[in-house]
């Protein structure tokens, strides 16, 4: 299960999650305060079109990662994902531009069906979405999309 939970942040936090053809999470932070994913049932949409890609991705993510590591969808108990956003700005970078966001920590947990809890963790500066900064996905040219339209 840990294996399960590092490769599922690995791949949610990739620059394939993305909303409108750029990573998703800039989308979501100028408005994140926490928001927890229940990663076993399909979240209902929320108004914010953004969150409710993030919160599909993050069922979608998690649950092929169960199935990769050939793992019984019954062995797990309960799977969470936690997005936290640091309460102050940090200076960081994107695409080689410097620029303001913040930290926003993911932390994904599960209990499997022997009582043992799991955790990962990872902190990733997030800017706010900057269309002049960051690159669209070719995805997105191609009509592969991640987001709605």
């Amino acid at each position: 299960m840990t294996a399960v939970l590092k490769n599922f942040l690995g791949t949610y936090t990739s620059r394939y999650s993305d909303f409108e053809g750029y990573w998703l999470f800039g989308f979501l932070v100028a408005s994140l305060d926490e928001l927890r994913i229940n990663l076993l049932d399909p979240p209902a949409s929320p108004s914010e079109p953004a969150f409710g890609v993030a919160m599909r991705l993050a069922v979608e993510k998690f649950q092929d990662q169960v199935r990769k590591a050939s793992l019984a969808r019954h062995r797990v108990q309960s799977a969470w994902l936690t997005l936290r956003r640091s309460p102050g700005t940090v200076r960081g970078t994107v695409n080689s531009h410097a620029g303001l966001g913040y930290r926003v920590e993911f932390i994904a947990e599960a209990v499997t069906d022997d009582g043992r809890r799991h955790e990962q963790a990872c902190v990733l500066f997030v800017a706010p979405h900057n269309p002049a900064a960051e690159f669209r996905s070719a995805g997105r040219l191609t009509g592969r999309l991640s987001g709605p339209a």
